[in-house]
């Protein structure tokens, strides 16, 4: 069962990614993911790991240290 905590942090990525104008699919392929990882990391499914967040930020143009403080401040 999903955690209320990895819920809120998938809906925020999903918000980062819609808001770049990037569909599920961009997305996987930009991170060589599997768009079926994408879909269970936003709906809070699965936990998105510290190395795989890396990954995450490199795919949505952003540094690392932006991705984790934009989605600290969405958890705030």
């Amino acid at each position: 069962m999903p955690s209320e905590s990895d819920r809120l942090v998938g809906s925020v990525l999903r918000e980062m990614r819609e808001r770049l104008g990037i569909t599920q699919s961009d997305l996987a392929n930009k991170l060589k993911w599997p768009q079926s990882f994408v879909s269970k990391v936003e709906t809070g499914l699965r936990a998105l790991k510290l190395s795989e967040a890396y990954g995450y930020a490199n795919a949505l143009d952003m540094n690392v240290a932006d991705f984790v403080n934009e989605v600290g401040e969405a958890l705030a």
